[in-house]
């Protein structure tokens, strides 16, 4: 687990320099503070941050492959590395290293045209073939490890954060305001853009081929298919629950501690039910987030699960005084504007886990696989009820909206309006509905009228587009992947663990479940329109009743509060007329309102003051 960096002058064939690269190497240390290294040769340089944990002593990068024909930076986990050792070994490939960045290397030097389909793990590489003069850039099927790009005069700069491409001085720090609109909508960016004007990612299961220009391939798509060519016997619970056991199998393999983030919910209790059925490896320890409100609280749950497997737990409580300290940083080290709440439990969490373990197992991807979320069920209510006269649906809602707003975890008012605005939508745009911060309409108002922007439903309905079965709650759940998950859910995962030097290892988003799961009919994974129903019935003889029997709470910070009360100072701080008119694009009256309707509980604005809060925080640190 590491940074890579790099530039290729393909364009003019200008010397790259050396200083340069080991300045953007230096920019994203804390991603690798183990080791670091750079390969600079004329028109091509490759710069490397080292997290150890596999082959700690041989696994030194740039690393060159045995011809001296590849020259590769690689950040990741190939967790097969030792089958496909095994499986090269035949073909006469003699190693050299217990690395498995060398694997890569040798799948490459053997003449494999897409060594990415061979690996199961999580990565992100550059490899220059010093023969053919040629880069390729490529990322995992999911997009678990980021991997960014921008064009320029003399070729191409990359890097694993966009930070490490800025401190060039190359690239403008110009903000690209269509996708900043997407991100006050959504808490995040979808897609391949940033908040960066020219600077984009390049897409999950996709590679940049770069010679004489620029080219995309895709070599591997998020599968779907009709309900009609699915099929389900009852072995394929063996098999869902063999294929989830060896991803954490797989992902056991390691040279350091390894830890796990555990709640009190199904999918982080089930990954230490299969660890514990495998076997715990040494210095194996859990940690939890706590809360002083128990409506937010797990850690009694979570407390119950470790004692039950005898291992080594740390939990930890999260105040309002910690996001004080550590908001700057986490805006700083996302650097591409992420705002959903968890960000900070997150940071938090890899904080203190750093300290005793390298990387920790993650159960995130189970909601998404495994319908887990009450959108789904909205959907199904909304359906019958989408023909009720929209003149009883307005006369409700204004009801609703006359009710004190609950500062609750997600309360009933925020949940009932939002059920009801979107109501009368067509299906796709309802389901996105659901997850909107600021409306189409809120941005009419809270944008200047010269911003460029576009309709934020964009991304998720060209999701949608790329579905090709025919059920629309496993379309839904499909967009939820490749937006929601993809570009929010993977992105925090990674940048708030390697902010504090820590890896991450999710067995659910295991390409070889993925496949699995995505040939399983939607009445069998979400039967009888129960959440998690398949996986709490595979997992059953795995987990304690106390655990399949409790009701989804769901990971929330209870900002809502915070917001009104002990952190009130910070928000109207930050949110001063002052900071506000720092970024012309944002009208200030309309910033204010958005803070008084919160401290007044009219509303439940507090995932819009915490999208705003991150937006000015990231444009005072990075465009003025």
């Amino acid at each position: 687990m590491c940074g890579i960096v790099g530039a290729f002058n393909y364009r003019t064939l200008n010397h790259v320099r050396h200083n340069m690269i080991h300045k953007m190497a230096t920019s994203i240390s804390h991603r690798g503070p183990d080791d670091m290294d750079v390969f600079v040769s004329e028109s091509i340089g490759l710069g490397f941050t080292r997290l150890s944990i596999i082959g700690l002593h041989d696994g030194a990068q740039p690393m060159a492959s045995q011809d001296g024909r590849y020259i590769l930076v690689f950040n990741g986990e190939v967790y097969n590395y030792q089958v496909l050792k095994e499986e090269l070994a035949t073909e006469g490939y003699a190693f050299k290293t217990n690395s498995d960045t060398e694997v890569i290397l040798a799948l490459f030097e053997l003449g494999v045209e897409f060594p990415e389909t061979r690996l199961r793990g999580m990565f992100a590489f550059a490899i220059y073939d010093t023969r053919e003069k040629k880069l390729i850039l490529s990322r995992d099927c999911m997009g678990k490890k980021p991997l960014f790009w921008t064009s320029t005069q003399d070729g191409v700069l990359f890097g694993s954060e966009i930070k490490a491409l800025l401190v060039t001085n190359i690239v403008a720090r110009e903000p690209n305001w269509p996708a900043i609109s997407d991100f006050l909508t959504l808490s995040y960016i979808p897609g391949t853009e940033t908040a960066f004007k020219n600077v984009y990612h390049v897409p999950p299961g996709s590679r940049l081929t770069i010679q004489q220009e620029v080219v995309k391939q895709t070599w591997w798509e998020l599968p779907s298919y009709k309900e009609a060519d699915k099929q389900y016997t009852p072995d394929w619970d063996s098999k869902v629950l063999n294929e989830l056991k060896s991803a954490v199998k797989y992902r056991l393999v390691s040279d350091v501690p390894l830890g796990l983030f555990l709640s009190g919910g199904v999918d982080s209790a089930l990954i230490l039910s299969l660890i514990s059925d495998i076997g715990f490896p040494k210095e194996f320890t859990a940690f939890t987030m706590g809360f002083d409100d128990s409506n937010f609280d797990e850690t009694t749950e979570a407390k119950k699960l470790a004692d039950l497997y005898g291992i080594k737990h740390v939990t930890l409580r999260m105040r309002p005084e910690d996001i004080k300290r550590i908001f700057s940083d986490v805006v700083y080290k996302s650097d591409n504007l992420l705002a959903n709440p968890a960000i900070f439990a997150n940071y938090l969490l890899s904080e203190t886990a750093s300290k005793q373990v390298k990387a920790a197992f993650h159960g995130g991807g189970g909601d998404e696989l495994f319908f887990g979320y009450d959108t789904y069920r909205a959907d199904l209510i909304a359906d019958y009820l989408a023909k009720t006269p929209k003149i009883i649906t307005r006369s409700i809602k204004f009801l609703v909206d006359c009710l004190p707003a609950s500062h609750a975890k997600l309360g009933l008012k925020y949940k009932a309006v939002k059920f009801l605005e979107g109501l009368h939508l067509d299906p796709q745009l309802r389901h996105y509905w659901w997850r909107t911060i600021f409306t189409e309409r809120d941005k009419d108002q809270l944008l200047a009228q010269n911003v460029s922007r576009h309709d934020s439903f964009k991304t998720y309905s060209e999701a949608f587009a790329e579905f090709s079965g025919d059920d629309f709650l496993e379309g839904a759940a499909f967009a939820d992947m490749k937006v929601w998950w993809g570009s929010m859910g993977l992105y925090q995962g990674d940048t708030m663990s390697m902010a504090n030097s820590l890896e991450i290892r999710m067995p659910f988003m295991d390409k070889e479940l993925l496949s699995i799961m995505a040939r399983i009919p939607r009445k069998v994974k979400f039967k009888d329109n129960r959440l998690k129903g398949f996986l709490k019935h595979i997992c059953g003889k795995y987990l304690p009743t106390h655990v399949l029997n409790r009701p989804k709470s769901g990971f929330h910070v209870p900002l809502a509060e915070w917001f009104k009360g002990p952190l009130r100072e910070f928000v109207e701080e930050e949110l001063s007329e002052k900071n506000i008119k720092t970024i012309p694009e944002l009208q200030p009256k309309v910033v204010r309102k958005v803070i008084d309707d919160h401290m007044s509980r009219k509303f439940d604005n507090s995932f819009k003051i915490i999208n705003l809060l991150v937006l000015v925080n990231w444009h005072k640190t990075f465009i003025l």
